[in-house]
């Protein structure tokens, strides 16, 4: 074999050999796919659905004849803009934000079940209807006052109704603006303005009736400690009316177990001077009585 001959074949195996890494790159890279961490996939054979569910990750799969579709279960966010009607037949336009995601284990039901967006044909009229039923309950002017409890029940109402498809999770509904009509507007707010001043006006009502209660309570206190001071003014009284009586009972009768104890009362008494008036004191002996408290000439 002479060198020509070598040369020959070197050109034509390089090719060939560059044509084979080729298909061995493309057979390679077609075989794998890169589910991101957020993702989950669901491989497809000759439009045969596979129902097990591929976790972040390298996915093999055949080259040419599968593929793997992608479908992000990381948290999003789905805002709707929807018209309701209240109980009045009010137009109420509200904007609602619906923070979901995918449930990661049914992802399959998204490849076989849905041609189209599942967010456009069942999550956004699915939030409709849900604020439908609830706001037909309730008057317009209810809708504004009472937003945090139309947003529980909505919740509420919006998780059990999801639970069918058994493709979302709702994570929290969120009702972001309510508008009404300038007019309606309008009434809701002079009539939370009366309210408000009836409120106000209860409340100055209850507090002077307060005041008047603590004053009354305050004067019945006062009458009540004078009526117990005049009390203990009258009990005093009554225990010194009561002590002189006894003294004097006493005095009496020490007198008259002992008329000479008079007789030396008055003397002593007496001041020197003779009485003006001297009466006789009619007794059995003929003697005068002397009265020593007859007032005196100055």
């Amino acid at each position: 074999m002479d060198i020509d001959e070598i040369d020959t074949k070197k050109i034509i195996l390089i090719p060939i050999l560059a044509v084979v890494a080729l298909l061995v790159v493309f057979f390679v890279g077609s075989s794998i796919s890169i589910v991101g961490p957020n993702e989950r996939g669901v491989r497809v054979t000759l439009g045969s659905v596979s129902n097990n569910v591929l976790d972040s990750g390298i996915a093999v799969k055949w080259p040419a004849i599968s593929e793997i579709h992608k479908i992000s279960v990381a948290t999003q966010n789905n805002v709707a803009e929807l018209d309701v009607f209240s109980k009045d037949l009010q137009s109420v336009e509200m904007r609602v934000d619906v923070i979901y995601h995918y449930t990661p284990e049914n992802v399959v039901k998204l490849v076989t079940d849905f041609k189209e967006d599942p967010v456009k044909t069942v999550l956004t009229p699915m939030v409709h209807e849900t604020l439908k039923e609830i706001c037909k309950d309730l008057n317009s002017e209810e809708i504004v006052q009472k937003r945090d409890q139309v947003s529980k029940n909505a919740n509420e109402l919006l998780s059990k109704n999801m639970a069918k498809y058994d493709i979302f999770t709702l994570e929290r509904l969120v009702i972001t603006n309510v508008e009404l009509s300038p007019k309606l507007n309008q009434a809701i707010e002079a009539k939370m303005i009366q309210e408000q001043e009836a409120q106000k006006a209860l409340f100055t009502q209850k507090q002077k009736e307060t005041e008047a209660e603590t004053q009354r309570i305050i004067a019945q206190g006062l009458a009540n400690a004078e009526i117990e001071k005049a009390k203990g003014k009258a009990k005093a009284i009554e225990l010194e009316a009561t002590a002189n009586a006894s003294a004097i009972e006493k005095i009496g009768k020490a007198l008259t177990e002992n008329p000479l104890a008079l007789e030396e009362l008055r003397i002593k008494r007496w001041d020197g001077v003779m009485p003006k008036t001297i009466l006789s004191s009619g007794t059995k002996d003929g003697k005068f009585g002397i009265i020593l408290n007859t007032p005196q000439e100055k």
